[in-house]
């Protein structure tokens, strides 16, 4: 989304835009999440991708090609040449802007700290955003039935030096209270429970919501050490309440695990054709911290969650500064 961003930004600005996406929709991840509204805006930015997603389809000055890649590309430091696979050929650009997104944290690639069971009915947050895009509510992925309890396990892939990343993914808490809140608004019975070390308030927003909905979301200060399957057919979590040192039991009809971003497995390869650096988590660097969508290489730029952990709204925002600041670079040659 952070790449339809700019390319749209670049063509209200004029400037023809050519888009190469790997997969064979665009948009990437946001556009496979669903809005999280309930009586109210969330503020989710799902809304937000999907008019971007239109606008770049009625745009003449945007050129899609889909389910393509770059094989290679030559730069001079005035333009950049690239041969595209399949039948895409060779393109030539004044500025290269790369937003090639995440990839969400997979559970079951390695153990993780909640050792997590084979268990069809616990799933990722990614799984859900698809689920309530497509059927428009949550129910319980063996049964198809409509869930009594939920339980969201925060910090999966995040905040670890031995699962995942150290750092935090910023996005993992108010996505999952956003799906908590839309699981008790459309079925008020479903009890509800967030498991988590602490909340993020990344944003103003992610700090009103965990007020507003502690009455009816039951929020948890502990990671569970266990999920396996429970003796009534449900996922039996194991847990320390860490400010009572109590250790607890409880079983749930679905485990949303609240998956951390990470770097694309081709972040590497993308990076070396493009001489862009990784920083220590393995996104794509920045110059500097204070132009965080200005790669060290002359004429590329950064956009999303290449360049580190995002939600859809900041990803759209640095689209848009990555729009600008390639085109100022293109203007600047040019003059």
């Amino acid at each position: 989304m952070a790449g339809l961003s700019a390319a749209l930004t670049a063509a209200k600005a004029g400037t023809p835009v050519i888009v190469v996406e790997r997969e064979a929709r665009p948009g990437g991840f946001a556009a496979q999440f669903c809005c999280k509204a309930t009586d109210s805006c969330a503020y989710c930015g799902a809304c937000i991708a999907d008019e971007i997603l239109r606008e770049v389809g009625e745009s003449e000055k945007v050129q899609l090609h889909l389910g393509t890649t770059v094989d290679s590309v030559a730069g001079n430091g005035v333009s950049f040449k690239a041969k595209l696979s399949g039948s895409g050929g060779e393109i030539d650009a004044g500025a290269v802007i790369l937003a090639t997104g995440f990839e969400p944290f997979d559970p079951k690639a390695q153990r993780s700290a909640t050792a997590l069971a084979e268990h069809p009915d616990i799933v990722s947050a990614v799984d859900i955003e698809r689920m309530l895009r497509e059927q428009g509510q949550v129910v319980r992925p063996s049964d198809g039935k409509a869930p009594e309890k939920v339980a969201f396990i925060q910090c999966v892939g995040s905040r670890s030096r031995r699962f995942g990343s150290p750092e935090c993914s910023r996005v993992c808490c108010p996505y999952a209270i956003r799906i908590a809140r839309r699981i008790k608004w459309q079925q008020p019975d479903c009890e509800v429970a967030v498991f988590h070390m602490d909340l993020q308030g990344i944003r103003k927003i992610a700090v009103d919501m965990y007020g507003q909905f502690a009455g009816e979301i039951d929020f948890i200060r502990g990671i569970p050490a266990e999920a396996v399957p429970g003796p009534n057919g449900g996922v039996a979590l194991k847990y320390e309440l860490t400010n009572t040192g109590q250790i607890k039991r409880s079983e749930y009809d679905i485990v949303i695990l609240s998956v951390g971003i990470s770097p694309r497995p081709d972040t590497e390869a993308v990076g070396a054709s493009f001489a862009v650096g990784r920083d220590s988590m393995g996104f794509f660097k920045s110059r500097s911290p204070l132009e965080p969508c200005i790669s060290g290489t002359e004429g590329v730029f950064l956009a999303g969650a290449c360049s580190g952990p995002k939600d859809i709204r900041d990803s759209i925002a640095q689209g848009r500064a990555a729009a600008h600041a390639a085109l100022n670079w293109i203007q600047g040659k040019d003059g």
